[in-house]
């Protein structure tokens, strides 16, 4: 952390090695599901962003909404077989056998961002995501995967939004509540972002190594690495891993 603009931050709390790397290496996917325990006790919201993400316009009114869900992400439930069509890391068959979710509507979620009410329910969820990662880890592999993190499937990241959906699965009653509008690449290239805020859409997602964002797109997330991290090259390292093969 010592290239980071720390200037930029009100507080900054180093991640514990234990938590943030598996085998040896880093490992975002599994750092995200061990956040929970870093969210100061003492605030009632939180609100997580990954880091290749880009804020467009004030998203303050997020933390006023309710609902009977304290955490919520970007989602949809109608997924009831055969692959997500939002999110393909695993077809849901295969989950339900895993897992042991014979009849739950099984969400696909991006947990790029998520808006929580600290307590109980939200902690729960990421203790049940931890659990299934820890379970899948121990007894199956990337191969039982649909999709895959890496260009090589051994020593594949595990995609931790399939953890936290199985997860919020086993929340009675989880409806896939959406109160996150962003951009991404499938949307097509950049605009003027006024046009972003008039449509209700607070960030950009930059997802997947260079091969999978617009020059634009590109150039705009290199630049803001370079000027907060001063790391952009092993920013290109990590988004490397991320990279997404079939099996």
């Amino acid at each position: 952390m010592k290239h980071v603009d720390k200037s930029v931050f009100d507080i900054l709390t180093p991640m514990h090695r234990d938590h943030s790397h598996r085998g040896g290496r880093l490992n975002p996917s599994f750092a995200k599901l061990s956040m929970f325990q870093y969210y100061p006790g003492t605030w009632d919201k939180v609100m997580f962003l990954d880091v290749d993400t880009l804020a467009l316009a004030d998203f303050s009114d997020l933390f006023e909404m309710d609902s009977p869900f304290k955490i919520h992400t970007w989602a949809t439930t109608d997924q009831k077989e055969g692959v997500f069509g939002n999110m393909l890391w695993m077809k849901i068959e295969d989950m339900r056998r895993i897992f042991g979710l014979p009849t739950q509507t099984i969400p696909g979620t991006n947990s790029s961002f998520q808006v929580m009410e600290l307590g109980q329910y939200a902690e729960s969820i990421y203790e049940d995501a931890l659990a299934a990662y820890y379970l899948f880890e121990s007894e199956f592999s990337s191969r039982d995967l649909y999709m895959h993190w890496g260009r090589k499937t051994r020593g594949a990241i595990l995609p931790d939004e399939l953890f936290f959906n199985v997860a919020l699965a086993k929340k009675e009653g989880y409806d896939g509540w959406k109160p996150i509008l962003f951009h991404t690449n499938a949307d097509g290239d950049l605009r003027p972002m006024d046009e972003y805020v008039k449509e209700g859409k607070r960030f950009i997602g930059y997802w997947g190594d260079k091969g999978y964002n617009s020059t634009k797109s590109r150039l705009t997330y290199d630049l803001l690495a370079k000027k907060y991290t001063g790391q952009r090259q092993k920013v290109d390292r990590l988004l490397g891993q991320k990279f997404v093969n079939f099996n």
